[in-house]
């Protein structure tokens, strides 16, 4: 894979012209040695016809061959270019989901800091309230105005829950403002 890559990172930077010259001697020079070695092989001579149709046959072959490989190596390398540039809109993409996702857990905590110091302070009113009225000693005024005041942190209690139930609802889709 990496010496194919490498190959056509080099015919690039070579050129059109100059690697169409070059595959033309490389095929004009092996068309010439495969039939030396064939005409050799199964005569035991080298015909000069044999070589000039060889080489006749290099020359009409060479150039259909060669703008074929010109055509695959600029397709080749368009797909490089259009994977290098996807690969880095990826990467880009990547890094704004990460954003956000770092920034819907920012206001995740501070949600639920927020709602935690909200659900304590009228829980503590009853709790604390509450316990004024057990431990007695009150007049009757008295009692009346902190059992109201239990009633509206308990009403306040219900409301903040009410609207944690309809953040949830709207979170899953299943209620619209």
């Amino acid at each position: 894979k990496k010496c194919s890559e490498n190959y056509v990172n080099w015919v690039i930077k070579l050129g059109k012209i100059r690697s169409a010259i070059l595959g033309f001697v490389v095929l004009a020079v092996s068309a010439i040695l495969l039939q030396f070695f064939l005409d050799y092989l199964f005569l035991g001579e080298v015909l000069a016809i044999d070589i000039l149709r060889s080489v006749l046959f290099g020359l009409i072959s060479a150039p259909f061959v060669i703008y074929f490989f010109n055509v695959i190596v600029e397709k080749l390398e368009k797909s490089r270019i259009k994977l290098e540039q996807n690969v880095f809109e990826l990467g880009r993409l990547r890094e704004q989901d990460f954003k956000r996702l770092e920034k819907n857990s920012q206001d995740k905590t501070q949600l639920m800091a927020t709602i935690s110091h909200e659900l304590r302070t009228p829980l503590n009113g009853i709790i604390g309230l509450s316990r004024i009225l057990l431990d007695g000693g009150l007049n009757a005024e008295q009692q009346r105005e902190y059992l109201k005041t239990i009633n509206i942190s308990a009403m306040s209690l219900s409301n903040i829950f009410s609207d944690i139930i309809d953040l949830e609802k709207i979170d899953s889709k299943r209620i619209e403002l």
